[in-house]
């Protein structure tokens, strides 16, 4: 087990980083921009391999998406050595190198700890409402080898569905891994690509001061609002992913602003390189692109100031960027709301709001990291005075450099966006229907600023104090190198640990545990749709039942999960969804096996061969639950049904009331 989760953890290293740093370096960006912006491109290459192959009907695994990649790294790699190397806007040296790498290391080390520790171990389940859609979406891409955005949705209802997220899990279980432990081990992969291009963007904002980038991949795994409460969450996996693409897109972004204030050219292929970030991102998760798009017109309005005050102007292409990009903006917003995923987004409303509340209370929750801090089971209760302090230092030194106000502004929309849609008005309230009208997803987006703004905070406090030394006589030339400031903003970090709630991992860790626990007592209204045994007991699935055996039980009890965990069939892959007339009369009418033939017949038809009865029932208070009534047990049903095996209130029985039972399954 430890070899395949090694070689899943692999798999998706070099998944989500090697094609996209080819890629940008092709576009002919520098190896430090190129390692940063890898995951959204790498994730926009794969997720196209998955609709090429959808649409030609190839089936998707390691071999067929290996092979592509590494035509694409060949064709990237010729073109690498045929063009003259494009210099960077603005040159790293080796010793930036170092910092980036320790705080990539420091801060993925922190988060995955955090997270584990959270999910009490990589067999478990997120206990909320579309994680087992998520599960079993990416165990239909591993079954029937179809990865494509375009046909995913077929799961529960067909069309479209963004399968950047689940594409990427297959291929971690591709390599022998279940898919819960590929799931957990695709967030990992993820904290590590979050960390890594917040340093870079650290690096490429501010390469002057020492320490910056080594703070800010370690400030990324301080804030709880993201990335722990969408990690946690999983039914939003799909836009923490989005929200880990889009630091790597803003790489690009920073590098494009910087050129045309230095009066160089970007040109097309970087211009290209960066659409395709872009489509990243939103092959991901559509709201992800949205919160992009905010952040890319305010860059792009800095890119045309800094292009107009420049003395030389030396690319037609950047000319058509700068005065053309309302238009592409505008283009893009209709296509993605002409998406019928997008029409049933903007139906949607998952507000958590309170307009009671002070602009000034909701301010400070999201500079304290405390969103929901009064909300049972949803919010952080710990406030972070010491990252708000950071962060208002960190704000004062980039309007003081005055290089990269439109970072501070991206920052500023952000939290104009979440206070909005707080206080419930009307300016933002057709933008945060985007978000599904969900403080949770549109309060994560702010870290992504803050974390890099508190992060610099600290370097410029460091840099404070490096200054004040230098001014000291006799002080030894080596104290000012830029390694000892680095050492000092680790030493800082450090030594704030025990007063700064361990680093803030308890409050990340019980953040993601909260999600992940079950409700002994059933008295919570989530926390309790599968159990640790009884997700050992639907493993056993495997030995207990014929190859290709299919279940059916209600989908609000862990019958949902089945599917994802064995290689057993289910009837209802999910708690809702387009059901067929078969579906919809077991839904209602099984527990009339043995006196309506109609059951039997659906029965037969939909080869099911087994019932799966759980006295958990998951979100009770819903009772949505009762949308499925006919798979609810009585004892009228014993007669026809043969009890297999049973563990943690769960049972499993064979039905033996129909003629399909005697042979188990489609291939019993």
């Amino acid at each position: 087990m430890l070899a395949a989760a090694s070689c899943g953890v692999l798999v998706g290293l070099l998944a989500v980083y090697m094609p996209g740093y080819l890629l940008a370096r092709a576009g002919g960006y520098g190896r430090m921009v190129s390692l940063g912006a890898a995951p959204a491109l790498s994730v926009a290459l794969i997720a196209t391999i998955a609709i090429v192959y959808g649409a030609a009907g190839l089936r998707w695994s390691l071999l067929s998406v290996g092979g592509a990649l590494a035509v694409l790294a060949c064709v990237c790699a010729v073109i690498i050595a045929w063009r003259r190397r494009g210099a960077e806007a603005r040159p790293f040296g080796w010793w930036m190198a170092c910092e980036v790498f320790a705080g990539a290391a420091g801060g993925s080390a922190i988060a995955i700890s955090a997270y584990h520790a959270g999910t009490t171990g990589f067999d478990t389940v997120a206990q909320t409402f579309d994680a087992p859609f998520h599960l079993n979406a990416v165990e239909w891409i591993v079954r029937g080898g179809d990865a494509s955005t375009m046909h995913l949705g077929r799961l529960v209802n067909g069309g479209f569905y963004p399968a950047a997220w689940h594409d990427v899990v297959s291929l971690i279980a591709l390599c022998g891994i279940d898919v819960v432990t590929a799931t957990h081990l695709a967030v990992c992969v993820s904290l590590v690509a979050l960390a890594a291009s917040q340093a870079v963007l650290a690096a490429a904002v501010t390469s002057r001061l020492p320490g910056a980038a080594c703070a800010v991949g370690i400030m990324a795994a301080l804030y709880v609002a993201f990335p722990y409460r969408l990690a946690a969450y999983g039914t939003v996996w799909p836009n923490f992913f989005a929200y880990v693409l889009i630091p790597p897109t803003m790489c690009l972004l920073v590098d494009a602003v910087a050129r045309a204030r230095a009066g160089r050219a970007v040109g097309l292929w970087r211009w290209l390189v960066a659409a395709c970030a872009v489509a990243g991102v939103g092959l991901a998760q559509p709201n992800g692109a949205f919160a992009l798009i905010i952040v890319g017109v305010i860059a792009l309005v800095a890119f045309t100031w800094q292009r107009l005050r420049a003395e030389q102007r030396p690319s037609r292409v950047d000319g058509i960027i700068a005065w053309g990009w309302p238009v592409a903006v505008a283009a893009v917003l209709y296509g993605l709301s002409r998406t019928s995923i997008m029409r049933n987004v903007l139906e949607w409303d998952s507000r958590h709001s309170d307009p009671t509340s002070s602009i000034r209370s909701y301010v400070i929750d999201l500079m304290v990291d405390t969103q929901f801090g009064e909300s049972p089971g949803l919010g952080n209760p710990h406030p972070a005075v010491w990252l708000a302090v950071l962060t208002c230092i960190g704000a004062v030194y980039v309007v003081y450099r005055r290089r990269h106000w439109w970072f501070l502004a991206a920052g500023l929309a952000f939290g104009i966006l979440y206070v909005g849609s707080m206080k419930e008005w009307a300016v933002t309230a057709t933008l945060a229907r985007v978000w599904y009208y969900d403080q949770v997803r549109i309060g994560a987006l702010a870290p992504l600023i803050l974390a890099p703004l508190a992060g610099i905070g600290l370097a410029a406090l460091v840099s404070l104090v490096m200054g004040a030394l230098a001014r000291v006589p006799h002080v030894p030339a080596w104290v000012r190198h830029r390694g000892i400031a680095t050492a000092l903003v680790l030493a800082v970090i450090g030594c704030a640990a025990p007063a700064t709630h361990t680093w803030r991992f308890d409050s990340a860790r019980a953040e993601v545990f909260r999600v992940y626990q079950i409700d002994p007592g059933l008295e919570s209204e989530y926390n309790n749709l599968v159990s640790r045994p009884e997700l050992d007991f639907q493993r056993d699935f495997d030995h207990l039942l014929p190859r290709g055996a299919t279940v059916i039980g209600s989908p609000y009890t862990g019958a949902v999960t089945i599917y994802s965990v064995s290689d057993v069939n289910v009837v209802y892959p999910h708690f809702g969804g387009s059901w067929d007339d078969d579906q919809t009369l077991l839904a209602y009418h099984f527990n009339e096996l043995g006196h309506d033939p109609a059951v039997c017949r659906a029965l037969e038809r939909r080869h099911v061969g087994y019932y799966y009865w759980d006295s958990r029932v998951f979100w009770k208070p819903s009772e949505l639950y009762t949308l499925f009534p006919g798979l609810t047990y009585t004892h009228r049903l014993d007669p026809y049904l043969t009890l297999v095996a049973q563990r943690d209130g769960v049972k499993l029985f064979k039905i033996t009331g129909c003629s399909v039972a005697q042979r188990g399954g489609r291939h019993g």
